[in-house]
């Protein structure tokens, strides 16, 4: 996340994208890394989880909870993002929305394009988060 991720998604911001670029490619990017390395999966669930069950957020990592912190920021300065749920609720909710995801990934049955999965999932988020 630190290494890979993060510096692109901060590039993504600096140039002003929507927020829902934003989130575009981090899931995308998020979802190819965990095609390449596939043995990162199941590693990556076990930190997602303890980190959503950790507690408060701001910790000095920069998981995931901090980068969807992050992200809901830049989207509420936007005006894009509501502003009347409270920031833990909805960085909780994408982190279950991302689970869904990587669920998604892990289930051999899955045919479908892992890219129109995310066009749907940010439909859903830009019409609940908007």
């Amino acid at each position: 996340m630190e290494q890979q991720i993060l510096p692109q998604l901060r590039k993504t911001m600096k140039a002003q994208s929507t927020v829902w670029q934003v989130f575009q490619f981090l899931f995308t990017n998020m979802n190819d890394t965990q095609r390449e390395f596939p043995d990162v999966i199941q590693a990556f669930v076990q930190e997602a989880a303890k980190e959503f069950h950790s507690g408060p957020i701001g910790s000095d990592r920069m998981g995931l909870q901090e980068v969807y912190t992050q992200v809901i920021r830049y989207g509420q300065e936007r005006g894009e993002i509501r502003t009347d749920l409270p920031i833990e609720n909805l960085v909780s909710y994408l982190g279950a929305l991302q689970m869904s995801l990587i669920f998604r990934i892990m289930d051999p049955t899955f045919a479908e394009e892992f890219s129109l999965e995310i066009e749907r999932l940010l439909a859903f988020l830009e019409k609940g988060l908007a």
